[in-house]
């Protein structure tokens, strides 16, 4: 995975409206697998190559919803240490296949006190197809001194 964001923010620091990060990510039919058994869905669609050409007519078996989502949390906790992610917005517009590249994107898009709203997206080949969207809340830690 690589995350590219303009920097990491210090403890107690405000992001600007408009500031954007990104994370770039394959999944693989492991970590569809570890996936299934971690959140119970174990629906053949994810880790069965077969069941998946069948059923969806799809070269591979589809990636999770919720974890091509989780690229949003692992940019939200790599570029603002301590905040909690407090709502999520999503729809899921197409199919991310096992082994596709997708990018997650996430933009500053509100700042009140110490809530941040984002607008999210993952999207995915060289048409930037739109996998999921949405938009997302952080509440940003407290400074102590």
């Amino acid at each position: 995975m690589t995350c590219q964001w303009l920097n990491q923010l210090a403890p107690g620091a405000i992001p600007a409206v408009g500031v954007e990060a990104r994370l770039t990510h394959v999944f693989s039919l492991e970590d569809t697998r570890a996936f299934a058994q971690l959140s119970g869905d174990n629906n053949p669609l994810h880790v069965d190559a077969e069941f998946a050409r069948k059923v969806a007519a799809k070269s591979k078996p589809l990636v999770q919803g919720l974890l091509s989502a989780s690229l949003f949390a692992a940019i939200f906790g790599r570029t603002v240490p301590g905040a909690v992610y407090v709502k999520q917005d999503l729809s899921w517009r197409h199919p991310l296949l096992v082994d596709e590249e997708v990018t997650a994107r996430i933009r500053v898009t509100k700042v009140s006190r110490r809530f941040v709203e984002c607008e999210t997206v993952c999207t995915k080949g060289s048409d930037d197809v739109v996998v999921v969207d949405g938009y997302a809340m952080l509440l940003l830690p407290s400074v102590t001194t």
